[in-house]
């Protein structure tokens, strides 16, 4: 199990954010937390998850995926 783990991790990482569509919603972040986003199906959690790295990466919240630990469960 841990050797899937890393590896999904490490695939995101290579792979890096797709291109998605800019949604007005902000995801608001909390200092040594974890940030989840729960809601109902198809209506844009992963995209939005997205667009919530791409703004940490461009605002200096981090310096690079690898310090996104990224896993989507479906």
């Amino acid at each position: 199990m841990d050797s899937l783990l890393k590896e999904r991790i490490l695939d995101f990482h290579q792979s890096g954010i797709p291109a998605y569509i800019r949604r007005d919603t902000v995801v608001v972040h909390v200092k040594d937390m974890v940030t989840t986003i729960v809601g109902g199906r198809k209506t844009g959690k992963t995209y939005l998850t997205y667009q919530a790295i791409d703004d940490l990466l461009r605002g200096g919240g981090i310096e690079s995926l690898r310090h996104v630990c990224y896993l989507h469960f479906d």
